[in-house]
């Protein structure tokens, strides 16, 4: 049995739980803008609809991906999931590690 057949895409909603990190963005002494890959992603103004086509996938916003505090921000990620729950199609991370983490944060804090 295909399972598009049992859980068919929702284009009108397809939001990721997207584990996504980009850090601060700092400034160099020459004046140069200096930031994680993730979050040039996010921060450039090349885009044509206006947002980037990653934040448009994910539930949480950008202030979330672009924090300093790496726990903070896991954390804050899984409660925009839980809040946002119906729209979610995905859970997802650039690195295997980096779901195990989650849901280790998930666990430890849930108790």
């Amino acid at each position: 049995m295909d399972i598009t057949r049992l859980f068919p895409p929702r284009p009108a909603v397809s939001k990721a739980l997207w584990f996504l990190y980009g850090g601060d963005v700092t400034k160099t002494k020459g004046g140069y803008e200096a930031m994680a890959a993730t979050a040039w992603g996010i921060l450039s103004s090349g885009h044509q609809e206006g947002a980037s086509p990653v934040l448009t996938a994910c539930v949480s916003p950008a202030e979330v991906i672009l924090g300093a505090n790496h726990q903070q921000q896991m954390y804050c990620h899984l409660l925009y999931g839980l809040r946002r729950r119906d729209a979610l199609d995905c859970i997802c991370a650039l690195y295997a590690a980096g779901l195990v983490r989650a849901l280790r944060l998930l666990q430890f804090k849930w108790r």
